[in-house]
């Protein structure tokens, strides 16, 4: 019975994926939807710059952006986020 140290028989490790999984997706989506049609309410109904309950303004037109680059970002594929990290932490010499 061979001893290992730990108590466990170490097992190969195995890289964990960088990608950006359906559900986190999905809450990206749903923020981003909330915000599109959120400006697009108040666009609508004449309201262009309403003060948040931090006492900052906020742009419907803002909004509706913010909304769109959410939904956007959603729809990268996890390939193309990987491969953007992995050469992004390769050595430069």
């Amino acid at each position: 019975m061979p001893f290992h140290v730990g108590g466990r028989k170490p097992q190969p490790h195995r890289p964990k994926s960088l990608g950006f999984p359906l559900k986190n997706r999905l809450q990206v989506t749903g923020i981003g939807c909330l915000l599109l049609f959120g400006g697009l309410f108040r666009i609508r109904h004449g309201v262009f710059i309403v003060i948040n309950w931090y006492g900052q303004p906020v742009s419907s037109h803002l909004m509706v952006v913010g909304g769109v680059m959410m939904i956007l970002v959603a729809l990268i594929p996890s390939a193309w986020i990987e491969r953007a990290a992995k050469w992004t932490s390769t050595p430069s010499n």
